[in-house]
């Protein structure tokens, strides 16, 4: 696992997680099914506690030789009390709800649009060409934001300063903004690129059976 990240929060407010193997990443592995899990975490900080790690190799672990795993996380906190209303309201419509697939449940309804309680956007870039990577930070920073690392980022919810954290996935990067603006410019030429995600998963990690 890489960079720590330490968010801490005292209410009942969550985070998604996601643990998945896709076709994608694995079209020539032998035996390959693709496969999906999910959870919720309290902080950030839990991602590099050692029930997390451990979930995420037991995952690994049940996939096929050579099958890779990615982990992501939503970089917006959800909003628990937006969450668990709704939940009740897909409870009392569905007469059939399965109570072993609660956990994804709560999940699909966490990643609704309007469940986030952070206003965190993301900037999903896909390359790793270093010019064209610094030279939109060089246009991120002329927008006013600061680089700062994560553990700085995800302390300051409710911080006036603009700031950004970026983080290298398999393929580009994945660049947070903790506060929206007017993205018409640097995006201007880049949409082959860079994808603007206003609430999404962010990559955090990916292993490899051996």
């Amino acid at each position: 696992m890489s960079k720590k990240w330490d968010y801490q929060h005292n209410n009942e407010d969550f985070y998604c997680v996601l643990f998945m193997s896709r076709n994608k990443d694995n079209k020539d592995v032998k035996n390959f099914k693709p496969r999906r899990q999910s959870f919720l975490i309290n902080s950030f900080d839990e991602i590099y506690k050692h029930r997390f790690i451990q979930k995420f190799i037991d995952f690994r672990d049940e996939g096929v030789n050579g099958e890779l795993s990615r982990c992501y996380i939503s970089f917006n906190l959800r909003d628990a009390s937006k969450v668990r209303k709704e939940l009740l309201i897909d409870l009392i419509e569905d007469d059939n709800v399965s109570l072993t697939h609660m956990t994804s449940r709560i999940v699909s309804i966490a990643m609704k649009a309007g469940m986030n309680k952070t206003k965190r956007w993301m900037f999903d870039v896909d390359t790793l060409d270093d010019d064209k990577v610094n030279a939109f930070l060089k246009d991120l920073e002329s927008c006013g934001y600061v680089e700062t690392d994560g553990t700085t980022f995800f302390e300051t919810m409710d911080s006036s300063e603009l700031l950004y954290h970026s983080r290298r996935t398999i393929n580009g990067y994945a660049i947070l903004v903790n506060r929206g603006f007017d993205t018409r410019e640097i995006l201007k030429d880049r949409e082959d690129w860079v994808t603007l995600k206003r609430d999404d998963l962010i990559f955090v990690d990916w292993d490899r059976k051996d």
